[in-house]
């Protein structure tokens, strides 16, 4: 029942949201398939039906990968995973927010929902990693 509560969520707000946007695609062909499995197999319990429903996105040179899966979400958000020179990072985010990711030249802005404001965090390649490089409020 939630996943078809989130699909039709995704097709009532339609484009405007990144984790709807048509530029999501199955992660075949943008994720390593070995890649993918062996970081779900480090962060998560999942199963291989799990993993059937991520989804994909450049932003750039990094990747972002969206699971899609109540079973991934919790208190904290949903589980994502940033993917850069096959190096991955586990985050867990509130979903569905408008402007969740925005690429800023090669770096990745993310959104983040706070009591008063929005809290905006760089992602930014650093010796072949991501690294949080900036974190603020904004209105």
């Amino acid at each position: 029942m939630a996943t078809t509560s989130y699909k039709l969520l995704c097709g009532f707000l339609v484009l405007g949201l990144s984790g709807c946007s048509s530029d999501w695609s199955s992660t075949k062909g943008v994720v390593p398939d070995q890649l993918l499995q062996e970081a779900a197999t480090k962060y998560t319990t999942t199963t291989e039906r799990s993993l059937s429903s991520a989804k994909a996105r450049k932003f750039g040179q990094i990747t972002v990968v969206d699971f899609r899966n109540q079973d991934l979400c919790g208190r904290l958000g949903c589980l994502y995973f940033l993917i850069y020179d096959e190096k991955v990072s586990a985050l867990y985010l509130k979903p569905l927010q408008a402007g969740l990711f925005q690429q800023d030249g090669s770096c990745l802005l993310i959104r983040q929902p706070e009591p008063q404001n929005q809290r905006e965090n760089r992602f930014c390649p650093n010796n072949g990693e991501l690294s949080l490089v900036d974190s603020r409020l904004i209105n």
